[in-house]
């Protein structure tokens, strides 16, 4: 029992709503949409009362309140929020050294080997969402699976507070009816890509020969077809990833033309390069995110020659990823940038020698003081274009 893998899922239900409800008991029983109150804010969260009249993450708060007249539009409150999730967090790890955060409200346990101190996997499941409801009081659901994948998919099928084990030699069978956006990975624009397709279930997507995805996807293409098959073996990370700058722009009203998004993109890239050299970090992948203005969120990642903290060769692999992503003659709302797996990095970057490092370090200087001094957006655009 003890060498048998045993990873849990643990996924907040309505987390963000229960925050909300913690702080106005009155809220109970309503539809609760919770997101950014300012002009042309969006919505992070929705009840399941609220997600019944279609309300999901993404939209504007305007249209979910037109969506939703008796619902409780609310402020997010993400101080609230990262202490629940700490709490959350210090108690998962009272019983295993291996717990991965993969968001405020979603996280990975390592039970393996722990049976022998605290019972078997699907009793202890079940004794702790008894003991979050009581210490917490939050409902969380729990999926059980010997594969990280399977066990949050596993989660998904537990919904609402239920627990969810799927059994070593039964994953295939477990996903194959399953919904392929369940799939760790699975974007929204994604997932429609597939169903438009004719693959609706993860059992479509792990019949489809694994060079094909490879082919279509890239490495992407290899792991969502490992994960399909339950056969990925994804380890739990220790204390979860490290905080990865992100910059983002909500447009005062939304932008169909390419050129202007591109303009956006380069005053985003000389944002995110100066919020890595003040962490003297730099970044091995960069991440694009693009909300369209119907509320369809598609993102994609790209890795780096080598790791960087320079604006012009992050704004180059935004702008491949930019001419990947937008695809859509659909409307702009927001663009978001992140810097992903970086590094600590004091004043490095690849040239040939101190005098030409020591040199750049100057120019970035100098470009930082600039957009400090004058932060209008058209500035940074300039700056890109010079530095290019």
């Amino acid at each position: 029992m003890s060498s048998q893998p045993a990873i849990l899922h643990v996924d907040g239900d309505d987390f963000f709503a229960s925050m909300a409800r913690l702080k106005a008991p009155r809220l109970r029983g309503r539809p609760v949409v919770v997101g950014n109150l300012q002009s042309r804010g969006y919505v992070v969260a929705a009840s399941y009362e609220a997600r019944a009249s279609g309300i999901h993450g993404g939209i504007t708060m305007a249209q979910a309140e037109r969506m939703c007249p008796g619902g409780a539009l609310v402020q997010v409150d993400w101080n609230l929020a990262r202490k629940a999730s700490a709490a959350l967090f210090g108690l998962l790890g009272r019983y295993s050294p291996r717990v991965e955060r993969s968001a405020l409200d979603a996280l990975f346990v390592d039970y393996t080997g722990c049976g022998m101190l605290f019972g078997p996997p699907a009793d202890f499941a079940r004794r702790l969402q008894r003991e979050i409801r009581d210490e917490l009081n939050l409902s969380v659901s729990v999926g059980l699976a010997a594969d990280k994948a399977v066990s949050a998919v596993a989660c998904r099928a537990a919904k609402l507070g239920n627990f969810r084990e799927v059994r070593p030699g039964c994953e295939m069978r477990f996903l194959m009816h399953c919904p392929v956006e369940w799939l760790p990975g699975m974007t929204p624009g994604l997932s429609d890509r597939f169903r438009r397709m004719g693959i609706r279930n993860i059992g479509h997507l792990a019949g489809i020969p694994e060079g094909i995805l490879v082919h279509l996807y890239g490495s992407l293409g290899a792991v969502l077809w490992k994960r399909a098959r339950g056969v990925e073996g994804g380890r739990v990370r220790p204390r979860g990833r490290p905080e990865e700058p992100c910059v983002r722009e909500i447009f005062p009203s939304d932008i169909l033309d390419a050129g202007i998004l591109e303009s956006r993109l380069a005053h985003l890239a000389g944002r995110l390069g100066n919020e890595l050299r003040r962490r003297q970090r730099s970044a091995q992948h960069v991440l694009l995110r693009i909300l369209y203005a119907d509320g369809v969120l598609v993102q994609r990642q790209a890795a780096l020659p080598l790791p960087s903290h320079r604006d012009p060769e992050l704004f180059r692999a935004a702008r491949v990823l930019f001419g990947q992503l937008y695809y859509r003659r659909v409307r702009v709302r927001s663009l978001a940038l992140v810097a992903r797996n970086i590094r600590y990095c004091p004043s490095e970057l690849p040239l040939g020698d101190a005098a030409r490092r020591a040199k750049w370090d100057r120019v970035l200087r100098a470009v930082d003081s600039t957009r400090t001094r004058f932060p209008d957006p058209n500035v940074s655009v300039r700056l890109a274009a010079a530095l290019g």
